[in-house]
């Protein structure tokens, strides 16, 4: 069996009134080390905005490193919304490294508010987390 503590440090990451794109939340966050460091991929929500006639807390995908796997740093927005299918916010990253590459699996909300047929399953690509290659969509 393992022992599993809870941190007296909670939260590692909170949100960061600094960063619009994450002034409301930081949660959700998956984890992957790489050489020694450890990449946090978060769902990160906007203070309100308006989209179309909307208004609401985007949902933006954050990246922060750790050596340590508690103290994070060098935050920054990785993944927001850019095509149609994602207008309304990218959330819940799933991230794995195959041979040179991290996939990064994610929610995209196409529609507000979200709704069956406007939640899709989304796959972004990187090969060091400084930008984005590809963006594609999964479900239809």
């Amino acid at each position: 069996m393992v022992a599993v503590t809870r941190y007296i440090g909670n939260p590692i990451l909170a949100p960061n009134p600094q960063h619009s794109w994450e002034a409301e939340a930081a949660f959700n966050g998956c984890p992957i080390m790489d050489s020694g460091s450890c990449h946090l991929l978060y769902r990160a929500t906007s203070a309100q905005l308006s989209i179309g006639k909307q208004t609401l807390e985007l949902s933006t995908i954050g990246h922060a490193s750790s050596s340590d796997r508690v103290s994070f740093r060098d935050r920054r927005q990785l993944i927001k919304p850019e095509y149609r299918w994602e207008k309304y916010g990218c959330e819940d990253p799933r991230v794995t490294k195959f041979h040179n590459t991290y996939y990064i699996f994610y929610t995209a909300l196409a529609g507000w508010p979200p709704t069956p047929s406007g939640i899709r399953v989304a796959l972004a690509t990187t090969s060091d987390f400084s930008a984005i290659s590809e963006k594609h969509l999964i479900t239809p």
